[in-house]
Formats: C-alpha cells, sequence, structure tokens
C-alpha cells in the first residue's frame, strides 16, 4: 500500500470518528458530507476534491442530489455509475421526506396538504402528474404517477390516465401535478383536461376532493380558487 492510499484510509476513518461524534451533521460543510456519500461510491480514492468540484459545477449540495443521473454523468466530473449512486441517494432522501410528511399530512388542512404537495415535487424538474388516493378516515395513504413529461408539458393519453386514476380503488382522490419552473397558475389545458376527468369519474361515484398544482413558488388549490365547482 503506498502512502498515498494510507493517508486516504486515515482521513476516511477520521471523517467517520467525526460522523459517530456528530450524527446530525451539524459542523460538516456542505463538501464534507458529499465526500462521505462519495466513499461508498469510489473506493480507496480522495473524494474530497471530486466533492469541491461537484458542490462548484451544480451550485450546492441539494443540486447535486436533485440532479439527473444523466446530468451528473455529463458534468465529466465522475463516471456514470458513480453519477447514478448520487441520483438515487438524492430519490432515497426525497422518498424518505414524501414518507413523512404523508404520516402527519390532516386531509382538513389545506395548508398541510399544500406543504405536502410541495414537498412531493421537490426537486422535480420534469412535469408529473399524480394521482393521491383518501381513505375513509381522510388520510393520504396511495401516491400514484399516472403522467411524465419534460420540463414545460406533460406526455399522457387520456384513456390510460383515466384507467390509472381508477385502479387506485379509492372513492375520494386528489390530484396533482407541478410547474418545474413558473407559475402555479393552471393553463387552460390544465382546466380543460381536469373537466373531462372529472366528469368522467363522477360517473363512477369517484370524488376528486381537489386538483393542485405545484410551481416555482406557491401551490395552487382548484379548490380553494372555486374552480372545482367551475368545472361542472
Amino acid at each position: 500500500m503506498s502512502i498515498e492510499q494510507n493517508t486516504h484510509i486515515g482521513h476516511r476513518q477520521r471523517m467517520r470518528e467525526r460522523l459517530m461524534s456528530d450524527p446530525l451533521l451539524t459542523g460538516f460543510s456542505e463538501h464534507e458530507i458529499l465526500e462521505m456519500l462519495l466513499f461508498y461510491c469510489i473506493p480507496r480514492t480522495n473524494t474530497n476534491h471530486t466533492a469541491h468540484s461537484l458542490i462548484y459545477h451544480f451550485g450546492s449540495l441539494e443540486a447535486v442530489l436533485t440532479a439527473s443521473a444523466d446530468e451528473i454523468a455529463k458534468s465529466g466530473i465522475v463516471s456514470s455509475s458513480t453519477a447514478l449512486s448520487l441520483s438515487f441517494f438524492g430519490s432515497l432522501c426525497g422518498h424518505m421526506r414524501r414518507d413523512m410528511v404523508r404520516k402527519r399530512v390532516e386531509i382538513n388542512s389545506l395548508q398541510d396538504i399544500k406543504d405536502y404537495i410541495r414537498t412531493l415535487f421537490y426537486g422535480e424538474k420534469r412535469e408529473v402528474f399524480m394521482a393521491i388516493g383518501v381513505n375513509s378516515r381522510k388520510e393520504m395513504v396511495c401516491n400514484k404517477v399516472i403522467a411524465v413529461g419534460n420540463d414545460s408539458m406533460l406526455f399522457y393519453d387520456p384513456e390510460s390516465l383515466f384507467r390509472t386514476v381508477i385502479g387506485l380503488g379509492f372513492k375520494d382522490i386528489i390530484l396533482a401535478h407541478n410547474h418545474p419552473f413558473t407559475s402555479s397558475r393552471p393553463s387552460e389545458e390544465d382546466i380543460d383536461s381536469t373537466r373531462r376527468l372529472l366528469l368522467r369519474l363522477r360517473d363512477l361515484d369517484i370524488t376528486v376532493l381537489d386538483h393542485l398544482i405545484a410551481g416555482e413558488s406557491e401551490v395552487f388549490s382548484f379548490r380553494e380558487h372555486g374552480l372545482m365547482f367551475d368545472l361542472f
């Protein structure tokens, strides 16, 4: 083993000892947190410089972990395998955050629902359309992606979307999608497609409680603005 390799191993051990004494990471900088994540992607290599380079390129630890694997790989800083691992870490954090919020959400509180929707789409750079099942106790218990697009529009087949919503098996649902880089205000297409879906679901005794849109800085509620009633 070379002196350099031994130094790296010693550094990693010291970082792990720091983590054991500071599990909340209060004394860690962003690049040090990313450096430790990279320990599990790049064995026996100094990951400090790589962490600095990634944060410099993307702007922050959050930006690194919410970037897609392709975006990370295209930076040329890490391999495609490491890029996929970092993307997975980011997706895992998002999954855990969404699950924690769902367990606390109160369906009778619009603000709680908005907070949940904001968290649900946090870091998502594509337009994504989701249906959320609401059980008899008025708890949000099931999220289902029903359409995915690019950064400015959704791609979906209306019939497939309709079948997916029915397949959730809930009598009450909430619809939600995001506008990654624009206002949360609904477009005419948003309003028209929601109207068509509501009319078809009503015939099957499925109630859409609300349709929410997460924009850059706020969440728009169809129900709050009276649109759920205006659609019929």
